[in-house]
């Protein structure tokens, strides 16, 4: 009887770790049209496991329909989309395994002419949770004669998939028994500890490290992405079988991001304890630090201790740090950025423009700019985010179509939140600069949802400090964002908005009133900007 109940345990063990499971179920599509433009939005109706990891095929009629890859736009939290317009494959990812995939693509079709029987599909659709493929069964027609169909259920393709493994397990069962039935134990462990190894032990040194820089990092994510989708081959396929399956697939690129958050975090800890004051100084809240805002000229580009002192004053804990781009390198602003995060003051990188409201592509490349950056320095010497300061309102479409403001603000926070998530790719944290009046806009809370990690509001206006901040510390903490309120020292500003002439006191006191104000965790104060704060504070 023992011997049969092991037995069945052992089947059990062996079917686990080697079949695999699909288990999505539905897609759904959303459409818009805008003149030329015929925008679809994707999501799944219902997910069971976790993914981090989305690959499929758009079939279309590239008479009918052009198709780019800045037509196709990762959403919420998605993001590294990699595009192949010769075969239409596309793939994305997410730094967090999510079963949440409400509106996670967004594909606008650019009509080459009036359509009348052309289709589009998504074909090939694959997932990963880590542990197996998630396959999707089904060409699935989105667009039709200009109509959207919802697809009925997709079948689920477990049995297909999973075939040559019940192959593979009902003969090892069999040779199980066959063990157990002549007593040959040292065949039986053989075998489990063979099926065993089979799906789990890798060389850790090797794995992983697709382009053999000796680290495994966004690098080696891109790679493996563009290898999913034909862009590119892989010279060492061994580095990028991470499950050791024989066979390269979206789980392998699921378990690579797991493995890159991972060592990123063991290496952050690390820096952390290693940066850790001899002085063994009291940890202190989010609301106990402020930012400093430094614009190009009277900002501390090379570090001094008169200007750390001034920031150690304020208890200023980041820095939003203007660097034009021919400054952007390790000769000019490497020693300066190294010791200001030895002094505990993490450097963000200020960039803006409000051309960039609606079109973000000069926006981007100013981010792959602080990538190249950081990648060219030391740890110590890297920045740390990246501050957003794009005003729609100063657009020129914005002030010549008054009675299109709320549908440029829509765009506009897309357009945010797509750099968001291209941001994030590089793990940079998000600051966006906003007024303290956006929120009579429609998309104002979807802007606080999805567009940036803190929310720095420029509250200008003497008589309203408190209540201009009411909205936007409410929807911070409905969405666990961190918000600031910004106060403005410069005297070329009107003396309803400047605190220039009132001192640094005043502006002490009232940062004060508003933290008292609002009892949220993830608020505190800024200033604008340190030319005119160290003015202020040496006069």
């Amino acid at each position: 009887m023992k011997k049969k109940v092991i037995l069945i345990l052992l089947t059990i063990i062996t079917f686990m770790i080697t079949t695999k499971v699909s288990a999505l179920d539905k897609i759904n599509i959303t459409k818009e049209e805008n003149k030329n433009e015929i925008t679809l939005t994707l999501n799944f109706d219902s997910l069971d496991e976790k993914i981090n990891v989305i690959k499929g095929k758009i079939t279309y009629n590239k008479d009918d329909f052009e198709l780019k890859e800045n037509d196709l736009t990762a959403q919420n939290n998605w993001t590294n989309l990699k595009y192949n317009e010769a075969t239409g494959e596309f793939i994305i990812i997410n730094n967090e395994k999510t079963n949440d995939l409400n509106n996670f693509l967004k594909i606008s079709l650019i009509p080459k002419k009036n359509m009348i029987n052309s289709k589009v599909k998504i074909e090939n659709l694959l997932a990963s949770d880590g542990n197996k493929d998630i396959e999707i069964n089904g060409n699935n027609i989105i667009l039709e004669k200009e109509e959207i169909k919802v697809p009925d259920t997709l079948a689920r393709n477990g049995l297909r998939e999973a075939f040559p493994y019940i192959i593979l397990e009902i003969l090892l069962a069999l040779t199980i028994i066959i063990a157990v039935k002549k007593k040959k134990s040292s065949i039986l462990i053989l075998l489990i500890t063979l099926a065993l190894v089979n799906n789990n032990v890798y060389a850790e040194e090797l794995k992983g490290d697709i382009n053999k820089d000796g680290k495994i990092d966004i690098n080696d994510i891109d790679i493996l992405e563009e290898y999913l989708i034909n862009l590119n081959d892989i010279e060492n396929k061994t580095l990028a079988d991470l499950n050791s399956d024989n066979n390269v697939t979206v789980t392998d690129l699921s378990l690579l991001i797991e493995n890159t958050k991972t060592q990123t975090e063991t290496k952050d800890n690390k820096d952390n304890n290693e940066k850790k004051d001899d002085n063994k100084k009291e940890e202190i809240s989010y609301r106990d630090t402020t930012s400093m805002y430094a614009w190009e000229g009277g900002s501390p580009f090379n570090y001094s201790d008169s200007e750390y002192n001034i920031l150690k004053t304020l208890k200023t804990s980041t820095l939003y740090q203007s660097v034009p781009r021919s400054k952007l390198t390790k000769q000019n602003i490497g020693d300066a950025v190294k010791k200001y995060n030895e002094k505990g003051i993490k450097i963000y990188r200020l960039i803006g423009d409000s051309s960039w409201a609606f079109d973000n592509t000069d926006a981007k490349r100013e981010i792959d700019e602080i990538q190249n950056y950081n990648n060219s320095v030391e740890e110590l010497s890297k920045i740390n985010g990246v501050v957003l300061d794009i005003e729609p309102h100063a657009n020129s479409l914005w002030k010549q179509n008054k009675d299109k403001q709320d549908e440029y603000f829509t765009q506009y926070t897309n357009n945010m939140i797509d750099l968001y998530n291209y941001a994030k790719k590089y793990n940079l944290e998000v600051v966006i600069c906003i007024p303290r009046w956006y929120e009579r806009y429609t998309y104002f809370e979807k802007l606080f949802e999805s567009a940036a990690d803190v929310y720095s509001v420029m509250n200008y206006g003497k008589n309203g400090y408190i209540s201009n901040m009411k909205e936007e510390v409410n929807l911070a903490e409905k969405y666990n964002k961190k918000v600031e309120s910004v106060l403005n020292a410069d005297p070329n500003d009107e003396e309803n908005i400047s605190y220039y002439n009132d001192g640094i006191t005043k502006m002490l006191e009232v940062n004060k009133e508003v933290l008292n104000t609002y009892n949220y965790k993830y608020l505190r104060t800024s200033f604008h900007h340190m030319e005119y704060i160290t003015k202020m504070m040496n006069r």
